[in-house]
């Protein structure tokens, strides 16, 4: 629904609701696409003023989940080797931690993206309306008087 109301909005923007899933659910494709259909988010959220500081943050948002994942592998290995048996209180802290601040991240991404599009929306929509508002005061159509137009 996202893309789709995206090009509904911005007719350039590139990446569709089939085209995002692809890249998103595709293995292989998945490393790469995933951050393309950020990267793209955050170009859109870039061309203007008002949006620019959420464009710098989508990046670090996105990468944030790999890195969790990463220290948490790390954690589960390294606790894994230990010739003692870990409490089971750092078992699960090396389990749940990561998996918060990853429902956290994701959760940062959504509001962000959401608050950025909306800002976004409401920009065009002023745009236009400017431009309806223009159009209107400086029509040479606005000077003949309609009994001319209806004959």
């Amino acid at each position: 629904m996202l893309h789709r109301d995206l090009r509904k909005h911005f007719p350039n923007y590139p990446i569709g609701p089939w085209g995002a899933l692809g890249r998103v659910l595709t293995p292989v494709y998945a490393l790469g696409g995933f951050w393309s259909v950020h990267a793209c988010l955050a170009d859109l959220f870039a061309a203007k003023a008002r949006t620019t500081r959420h464009a710098a943050e989508v990046p670090a948002l996105v990468i944030a989940p790999y890195l969790i994942g990463l220290t948490s592998i790390l954690a589960s290995g390294w606790l894994g080797s230990q010739p003692d048996v870990p409490s089971l209180a750092l078992c699960s802290l090396v389990v749940w931690l990561p998996a918060a601040l990853q429902i956290c991240v994701w959760i940062r991404l959504t509001v962000l993206i959401r608050w950025a599009i909306q800002l976004r929306i409401d920009d065009a929509a002023a745009d236009r309306a400017a431009w309806h508002q223009k159009i209107s005061t400086t029509s040479p159509l606005r000077a003949v008087p309609t009994s001319v137009l209806s004959a």
